[in-house]
């Protein structure tokens, strides 16, 4: 079995399912069914999340592509509006601290990619 995109959604798909499995398993019990029911209602949520990345990354190409873009705005005001909430910061401040966290992430991503292919780019353009 190789490790691929394809296994790595497939993976996924199947332990989302075990974790239904598992609930609805616990759910049965009656002590435990309102447990269970409250986390069933967290579970859906989750899997609306876990289908969503993996169809991204199944897909791949541009949709993947800004499937991590948002991501990591997402993760960016997450971070910035509990560390600046914090002290009392505007939304605007936290957008755009959000906006530089996230360009920063970005760009630190894309670097080693450049660095990479610079050689071969340069090594391309001179002998060819």
């Amino acid at each position: 079995m190789t490790l691929d995109t394809t296994t790595i959604a497939l993976v996924c798909l199947v332990l989302l399912a075990a974790g239904y499995a598992v609930v609805l398993a616990v759910s049965l019990v009656p002590r435990l069914a309102p447990t269970a029911d409250e986390i069933l209602a967290i579970l859906h949520t989750e899997a609306v999340i876990v289908v969503t990345v993996v169809s991204a990354f199944w897909i791949g190409g541009w949709v993947l592509t800004l499937g991590l873009v948002a991501f990591t705005l997402r993760v960016g005001y997450e971070a910035t509006s509990v560390i600046f909430g914090r002290i009392g910061a505007s939304r605007r401040q936290v957008a755009a601290a959000s906006l530089v966290l996230a360009a920063s992430a970005l760009i630190a991503a894309m670097l080693p990619l450049q660095y990479l292919l610079l050689p071969y780019m340069t090594f391309h353009f001179l002998f060819e």
